[in-house]
């Protein structure tokens, strides 16, 4: 326990200094940027899982169709959604 406490007293900050400001709230920009990219990409995700539901036809096309692709590229969606804001977070 007193590793953690000896962590968050060294790296994390309630006030900040006005000259370190401009570093600290561009480090905030940056996570955002990540964030937003993988709320992004997730919700991409969703959209061609739910386009897979709506446009599920009684004879789908077996090599090239929503029906074949639609959840590979969700899934794959999902997955650089999840690695995005892992990236982001480090």
């Amino acid at each position: 326990f007193n590793p953690l406490q000896k962590f968050w007293r060294h790296n994390v900050q309630l006030t900040v200094p006005h000259v370190d400001c401009r570093d600290h709230l561009a480090n905030e920009r940056t996570f955002l940027g990540y964030l937003r990219t993988s709320v992004s990409l997730s919700m991409t995700g969703v959209v061609v899982a739910q386009l897979w539901r709506l446009q599920h036809a009684p004879h789908p096309d077996p090599v090239f169709g929503y029906f074949v692709l639609s959840i590979p590229i969700a899934l794959l969606l999902q997955f650089a959604a999840m690695i995005v804001v892992l990236l982001g977070a480090v």
